[in-house]
């Protein structure tokens, strides 16, 4: 938990810049825009990059099974290279928009909490309707909440956070790309030196 004197040094303290709630929320218009136009390019960048490598994988086998007889089918082996540096390209892509995504999360989530959303609303009607979802103890879902507060810090959520989610599955589909197409390029050599060779 935070100490009294973390808290005196936080982000959000009493010897902190005041600062005016239409400037906040511009900020949180801003960021709300921005994390999913993160998150966009995350999704299109790995698209992308699933589609451009997998034409090539199916360039390359289709080479080697048309020309494997050729001693000039050598040449195709530049095809997987390039699929094992797209991989790592793509990897870094998807990693440096998913971290501006989790970015813009942090700003949104600590202007939800300087604007209590994380916590209660006052009734002022005593003669409101029945409550949506009475067991809910806060505005905000209670997931939300919980990753949160897991961490001291917001470095430490977006660190863990990133071997998660969507980011952890995208890196998983190049790591199996990259693993099939070492499998095929070992396959294609025995092939080729069994033809050219023996």
């Amino acid at each position: 938990m935070t100490t009294d004197r973390n808290r005196a040094t936080s982000w959000l303290s009493e010897s902190g810049k005041k600062i005016s709630e239409n400037i906040l929320l511009k900020v949180y218009e801003t960021h709300e825009k921005e994390h999913r136009a993160f998150l966009d390019l995350h999704y299109k960048n790995r698209n992308y990059y699933m589609t451009l490598i997998s034409a090539l994988l199916a360039i390359f086998v289709g080479g080697m099974l048309q020309f494997y007889k050729e001693i000039s089918s050598f040449i195709l082996f530049i095809i997987p290279i390039s699929i094992i540096v797209l991989s790592e390209l793509a990897k870094k892509t998807m990693d440096r928009y998913y971290r501006s995504f989790l970015e813009s999360v942090v700003i949104l989530a600590k202007i939800e909490h300087f604007w209590r959303l994380d916590g209660a609303f006052k009734i002022n009607d005593s003669k409101s309707p029945k409550i949506l979802w009475p067991e809910d103890k806060q505005f905000v879902l209670d997931r939300w909440i919980n990753d949160r507060y897991k961490h001291e810090s917001s470095q430490q959520f977006i660190t863990e956070r990133m071997r998660m989610g969507d980011n952890r599955y995208a890196h998983w589909v190049f790591t199996i790309l990259e693993a099939i197409t070492i499998t095929l390029v070992f396959l294609s050599i025995w092939i080729l030196l069994q033809v050219h060779f023996n």
